[in-house]
């Protein structure tokens, strides 16, 4: 299919299926809309098209006002980051609203314009799934993108405490070559 199943996990270094209903079952999107305001048909369509339980957007370009106000069809927006001095950037976390879920505050772990987080945690009866929305902007410095690690570091060190299955779903703008 075209979606992502999270039907493995990296465990190791070596990818494992995973036996758990919750895991195997989620369709989770990760789109960056790089303004969700103006993309607001497009997104529709893709939520139409494909109904996934929950979908990773960064680069939402809203302020937090505006992303308390966003709203799809058939979904909560569960988690968001906005920015407060800079423009654009930002990370949210839709999730059907028939699931269970309950936001998780990593918001210390966000940096603006360096690592912008936020996170949700999914339940079911047997079993839950924490899934984390980054964002790391292009062209920063050697510093900033050590900040950048040293955060998401950080952010997993925490909720490894809360899950044992994070999806770590994100724009990193890293250019290996």
């Amino acid at each position: 299919g075209c979606l992502p199943r999270v039907d493995s996990v990296l465990m190791n270094g070596k990818c494992s299926l995973v036996d758990r209903p919750l895991l195997r079952s989620l369709r989770v999107i990760h789109q960056n809309v790089q303004g969700a305001k103006a993309k607001t048909p497009q997104i529709e369509v893709l939520l139409d098209l494909y109904s996934p339980d929950l979908v990773c957007i960064p680069e939402h370009f809203f302020n937090k006002a505006d992303l308390d106000s966003f709203s799809m069809p058939g979904y909560c927006i569960a988690s968001g980051y906005c920015r407060s001095i800079l423009k654009r950037g930002g990370v949210c976390v839709l999730v059907k609203e028939l699931l269970k879920f309950y936001e998780i505050d990593i918001s210390e772990f966000s940096i603006e314009g360096v690592c912008e987080l936020c996170g949700v945690r999914v339940e079911s009866e047997a079993n839950s799934i924490t899934f984390i929305c980054v964002y790391r902007p292009p062209n920063q410095s050697i510093s900033e993108i050590n900040d950048f690690f040293l955060s998401i570091q950080h952010c997993l060190e925490t909720c490894i405490h809360l899950d044992r299955w994070i999806v770590l779903s994100g724009d990193f703008n890293i250019d290996f070559s």
